[in-house]
């Protein structure tokens, strides 16, 4: 078995950060949540996080873009070569199977609306494209 290179270990280190943020955001809000909550839950010390992210709203909206782009993949996979009718039929049932298969981020999005409507930091991304 092949040994984990640095840059493995740090970006299943970030995904595991991602996925611990993404359920306390749920639970708890994106505003109630600390960097220590994350910290706590991932078994590490607050301060640590910042080797992996700038700030909990990095945390928040890169695992916002991630799910984004996931949902755009299976949408698109799901309208291709199809005539526009069925094509619609099909990227509807794949954004409901979207959100079926991740109910921690369709919670994030329901339950946050305003704090995400007021992050100044999500200008810069593509959370923000769409207007």
């Amino acid at each position: 078995m092949a040994r984990a290179t640095s840059s493995e270990t740090d970006n299943n280190r970030r995904l595991e950060i991602l996925q611990a943020a993404g359920e306390i955001f749920a639970d708890r809000g994106i505003a109630n949540t600390t960097v220590r909550d994350i910290g706590a839950k991932v078994g590490i010390l607050s301060g640590s996080l910042y080797y992996h992210f700038r700030s909990k709203d990095d945390m928040v909206l890169e695992l916002l873009d991630r799910e984004l782009r996931d949902m755009t993949q299976r949408m698109n996979a799901a309208i291709e070569g199809r005539e526009p009718l069925d094509a619609l039929r099909a990227s509807i049932r794949a954004a409901v199977q979207h959100a079926a298969d991740k109910p921690t981020v369709v919670r994030i999005l329901r339950n946050n609306v305003s704090y995400l409507r007021t992050n100044p930091d999500r200008k810069s991304t593509r959370l923000n494209s769409s207007h």
